[in-house]
C-alpha cells in the first residue's frame, strides 16, 4: 500500500479530495490530511509518503516551499500531485523540480484526480520491481562470494533479515506492505530475504511467523543493517547452523553448500579433470557415510551434467536409476568409477579445448552492460538469461576476470555517469537518478552518498558548471 497524504487548507476541497480518490481500487492507503505545509513537515519529520497532494497557495507554509523542504533532505521524495487555480499554474511550473508529477487545475475533476492516482500507482509499482531485482541480485552475489568483502555494499533496503530453509516458508503469514521477501534457490536449500525500510516492521513481522514443522530445517537470523559485509556474516552464521540442524534431523539432508557447488562448476567450466577430481577427492573426505555421499554425487553428476554433450537424456536416465540402486559405500564407489569418472573424461577434452573461451565471454558480458547499464531492469539475473548463464557461474567469471562483482560494476558506471550528468546538466536529481538507472531517488542518494561521500545535491554545488 502507497501511503498518501493530502495538503489543503480549504476543508471542502480537503474533504472532497479524499472522497474522490479511488482508495480501495488502488493500492492506496491515506495516510493523513494536513491544513498547510508547516503541519504536513511536522507529521514528515517522523513518517513517510509515497504520494502527496498539495495545494499551492496556503497559510504558514505554501505548497512549493513545503516541496522545496522534502527535497532538501535528500531523503525519500514522494511523488507530488499539485492543485491550482489557473492563476497559479505558471507558478506551479516551479516545483517540477521538487518530484512533481500531475497539475490538477480547480476545481478538481474526478476522473482526473483518479488517473492521476493510477499513473503514480504504476509508477511506484515499477520503482519497487527494480528495487527488488536489485536487492536479489546484491544478496546473491554477496552470499557467493568466499572472500571478506573489502567494503560494505550498499543495498537498496535500510534493514534485512535472512531466512534460510529447506521447504517454503509458510503461507499463513505473507509479508506485510512496506516489507518485501524474495526467494533465491541455492543448491540444496532456498534463502529467504525479508526488507524493509522500517526495522520495527519486520521484527514485528518476524515474530507473528508460525512455528516451522518440526521434521523442516530451517534457520531465521537475526536482523540486521542493510550492508554487504552484515549480510554476509550473517549469512555464514545462519549457514552453520542450518547444517547443524541437518545432521540433527537426516542425512539426507546433508550435502554441497551452495558455496561448494560454485566452486565446482567454476572448475568444470575452467579446469582441467585432474583439478576436478582432486575437488571430488575434497568432498569425499568431508562426507564419508553412504547417505552423505550420495547426496554429494548427486550434486556433482548434475552440475557435471549441465556443462556436458553427453551422456544423452536416456543415458542420463539410466545413469541415475543405477545411483538410486546403490545401498552400499562399495556400490557406490563403483558408480563412481563407471559412470561420474567417465563423465569427467568426457567433458575433461572440451574444457581444456575451451579454457580461454572464459575471458571471451567475461569481456561480452562487460560490452553488454556498458551499453545497457542505463536501462534500470538491467540485471545479474537478465545478463545470465541473455547469455544463457547460470547467475552464480556468471557472477564469479565477472568478478574473476575484472575484479569486481557485476552489480558493483553496473553500480560504478551509473556513478559516474550521474556525476557527469550533475556537473554538466540542469536536470533535478530525482531525473538524473532515473537516466542512469535508478528508478528510487532515496536509493539512489545512498548509493551516490555511498560512492563519493556526499550527496547528489552537494556534488553539484562542488563541481557544477552551469
Amino acid at each position: 500500500m502507497y501511503k498518501t497524504i493530502i495538503v489543503e487548507d480549504e476543508p471542502w476541497i480537503r474533504k472532497g479530495i479524499e472522497e474522490v480518490i479511488p482508495w480501495n481500487d488502488l493500492p492506496l492507503l491515506h495516510a493523513g490530511s494536513f491544513r498547510d505545509g508547516l503541519e504536513a513537515l511536522e507529521w514528515l519529520a517522523c513518517n513517510e509518503a509515497d504520494i502527496v497532494i498539495t495545494d499551492i497557495r496556503m497559510p504558514k507554509l505554501d505548497g512549493i516551499e513545503m516541496l522545496s523542504r522534502i527535497a532538501a533532505k535528500n531523503g525519500k521524495q514522494p511523488k507530488c500531485i499539485i492543485l491550482s487555480g489557473y492563476d497559479d499554474f505558471s507558478y506551479a511550473k516551479k516545483a517540477i523540480a521538487y518530484g512533481v508529477k500531475e497539475y490538477l487545475l480547480k476545481p478538481i475533476n474526478p476522473l482526473e484526480i483518479a488517473g492521476a492516482m493510477e499513473k503514480l500507482t504504476a509508477e511506484l509499482d515499477k520503482e519497487s520491481s527494480t528495487r527488488n531485482i536489485e536487492l536479489k541480485n546484491r544478496v546473491c552475489e554477496i552470499i557467493l562470494d568466499d572472500t571478506t568483502l573489502a567494503a560494505c555494499e550498499e543495498l537498496p533496503y535500510s534493514s534485512l533479515c535472512l531466512l534460510l530453509a529447506n521447504e517454503p516458508l509458510p503461507q499463513q503469514s505473507p509479508p506485510p506492505s512496506g516489507i518485501t521477501l524474495v526467494a533465491i534457490p541455492l543448491g540444496s536449500h532456498t534463502v529467504y530475504c525479508a526488507a524493509s525500510d522500517e526495522k520495527d516492521k519486520l521484527a514485528e513481522w518476524l515474530k507473528r511467523l508460525p512455528p516451522l514443522e518440526a521434521n523442516t530445517a530451517s534457520v531465521y537470523s537475526a536482523i540486521f543493517n542493510g550492508d554487504g559485509q552484515s549480510l554476509q556474516q550473517a549469512y555464514r552464521e545462519a549457514e552453520k547452523q542450518l547444517h547443524m540442524l541437518r545432521c540433527s534431523t537426516t542425512a539426507s539432508q546433508v550435502g554441497l553448500t551452495p558455496q561448494d557447488e560454485n566452486s565446482f562448476a567454476l572448475t568444470v567450466q575452467k579446469e582441467g579433470k585432474q583439478a576436478v577430481l582432486k575437488l571430488i577427492e575434497e568432498y569425499e573426505q568431508r562426507f564419508r557415510t553412504f547417505e552423505e555421499r550420495w547426496i554429494v554425487y548427486l550434486q556433482l553428476w548434475i552440475s557435471i551434467s549441465k556443462h556436458a554433450t553427453s551422456p544423452s537424456c536416456l543415458e542420463g536416465l539410466q545413469s541415475l536409476n543405477e545411483l538410486k540402486r546403490t545401498n552400499t559405500l562399495v556400490s557406490l564407489v563403483t558408480w563412481r568409477s563407471q559412470q561420474l569418472d567417465p563423465l569427467i573424461e568426457k567433458l575433461a577434452a572440451g574444457v581444456l579445448a575451451t579454457n580461454g573461451s572464459g575471458s571471451h565471454t567475461a569481456l561480452s558480458i562487460k560490452r553488454y552492460v556498458e551499453q545497457n547499464y542505463r536501462n534500470s531492469s538491467l540485471s545479474l539475473l537478465d545478463a545470465a538469461e541473455h547469455f544463457q548463464l547460470s547467475f552464480s557461474y556468471l557472477s564469479s567469471l565477472f568478478k574473476s576476470q575484472y575484479g569486481v562483482n557485476f552489480t558493483a560494476f553496473v553500480t560504478n558506471l551509473r556513478i559516474e555517469e550521474a556525476k557527469r550528468l550533475l556537473a554538466t546538466s540542469r536536470q533535478t536529481v530525482y531525473e538524473i537518478g532515473e537516466l542512469v538507472g535508478f528508478n528510487d531517488v532515496k536509493y539512489f542518494v545512498r548509493v551516490f552518498k555511498k560512492a563519493t561521500g556526499i550527496t547528489p545535491s552537494s556534488y553539484r554545488e562542488l563541481n557544477g558548471s552551469l
